[in-house]
């Protein structure tokens, strides 16, 4: 048998008309991968010789998600499937058909911003002012899913401000904001189990590894996606068995990325996301906030620096008096 058919390798490479990131097995999709095709369907988990199979996940154009098993690419086994009407639907499952519900109930989808183009992050007249008279005045602006968003500014500039409204840290002295529907003051708990979110200033628990940290977060959140913090880690180059005070900066940032993004919202929120990455890391990050918009998701980012961030797609306007530009990120 050749030797080198059964290395496994972990690349990007074009199949079946779509683009697939994950392992190889020879030439073919093997093991732990996601694969993006052209009318938006996205297929992630297990692959077996060029197809889906085993445990995985499926999003369709229309919002619809199914999770559950899968077999040779197809629906196979038990699984859940998320209705774009937020419903979800429990069965069996063969050969893509159902052949017995278990269950049918109201239940919002965890996916939102994979159902279709539309605005998920609002914040309207948005107001927020401290003792010192400095604040956010009157911001309005809007994240839809698929989207990249940026805002820049200096530090002061009500950047941080405008996330801990979003988070539901501070109540908004008028107007309003909202992350896919929900208030973010009212309802911050449910926002934020949806949320993926990377503070400017990062405190950890400098006693623990990386790994038990990590370990903490996924228990607070019922200890799933394993396969995709793996993942992450491989693509940050990250060890996380050295405890954390002994961490380089730019470790730590590496860290809070796979912290934030490993539970797989449907929603980013990244304060200044890149700071104490090298180059090399820096397009790594990139690249992952690439596939996340690829997989529909939406992506909110601030930046200090004017050199870091990529070119607008639009180009900037002030918004308020809060002396920062928001714009659409341009990611080629």
């Amino acid at each position: 048998m050749d030797k080198g058919t059964m290395t496994r390798t972990r690349s990007s490479i074009p199949w079946v008309g779509g683009k697939y990131r994950g392992e190889l097995k020879g030439e073919q999709p093997h093991g732990q991968g996601v694969l993006i095709l052209p009318n938006g369907t996205l297929y992630e988990g297990e692959w077996k010789e060029g197809k889906p199979h085993g445990r995985g996940r499926i999003s369709f154009p229309d919002g619809a998600v199914y999770e559950g098993e899968l077999y040779r690419g197809k629906r196979h086994g038990f699984g859940k499937y998320y209705k774009p009407d937020d419903s979800v639907v429990t069965g069996l499952w063969e050969k893509g058909n159902m052949i017995k519900l278990l269950g049918e109930e109201e239940e919002k989808s965890p996916y939102i911003s994979r159902q279709g183009k539309r605005d998920i992050i609002n914040i309207n007249n948005l107001t927020f002012k401290y003792k010192s008279g400095k604040g956010i005045f009157d911001l309005t602006f809007s994240v839809g899913s698929g989207e990249v968003f940026g805002f820049l500014g200096p530090n002061g500039a009500g950047k941080t401000t405008t996330i801990r409204n979003l988070l539901g840290f501070v109540k908004p002295e008028r107007g309003e904001c909202s992350v896919a529907g929900l208030d973010c003051w009212k309802d911050a708990p449910r926002i934020q189990k949806q949320l993926g979110y990377l503070p400017g200033e990062m405190a950890f628990f400098e006693e623990m590894t990386g790994t038990q940290f990590l370990n903490l977060l996924a228990a607070m959140r019922s200890g799933r996606k394993k396969m995709r913090r793996s993942a992450l880690l491989e693509r940050f180059e990250l060890d996380p068995s050295t405890r954390i005070r002994r961490m380089s900066k730019g470790t730590k940032q590496k860290l809070g990325i796979v912290a934030a993004f490993m539970h797989d919202p449907a929603v980013y929120i990244l304060d200044e996301p890149t700071s104490g990455l090298d180059p090399l890391m820096q397009n790594m990050f990139v690249e992952l906030i690439r596939d996340e918009r690829e997989r529909g998701k939406t992506i909110l980012m601030s930046s200090h620096n004017l050199k870091k961030p990529t070119a607008p797609a639009t180009g900037p306007g002030l918004s308020g008096k809060a002396g920062w530009w928001p714009f659409r990120m341009y990611i080629p």
